[in-house]
């Protein structure tokens, strides 16, 4: 393989971002781009340091609420009618008459 794989430029600021966006509220991206030229001379984006901590960061799970508890909530409709029924597709004219002749 030749050449070393390719390592981020923020890659030894790691400590430092995570501790900034650890912070309560965050340090947003923009302040972190500031500081990080501030105190380091380092050009960064905010889009880059985004994509930096979307890439080391885990999945964040999406909690949902689920179907057997909206059945029996109070005042829930039976689960026959949880769904919608699908409505006629609407009916359309042709544009144009063509005669016979067409």
């Amino acid at each position: 393989m030749p050449g070393k794989p390719f390592q981020s430029k923020l890659n030894p600021f790691l400590r430092e971002i995570y501790e900034l966006r650890g912070q309560a509220p965050p340090v947003s991206y923009q302040q972190i781009a500031r500081h990080l030229k501030a105190r380091h001379g380092l050009e960064v984006s905010a889009n880059g340091i985004f994509s930096f901590v979307k890439a080391r960061s885990r999945p964040r799970v999406v909690y949902a609420i689920a179907p057997a508890f909206v059945a029996h909530a109070p005042g829930a409709r039976p689960p026959a009618l949880l769904a919608e029924p699908p409505s006629p597709a609407p009916s359309r004219r042709p544009r144009y008459t063509l005669g016979e002749d067409f």
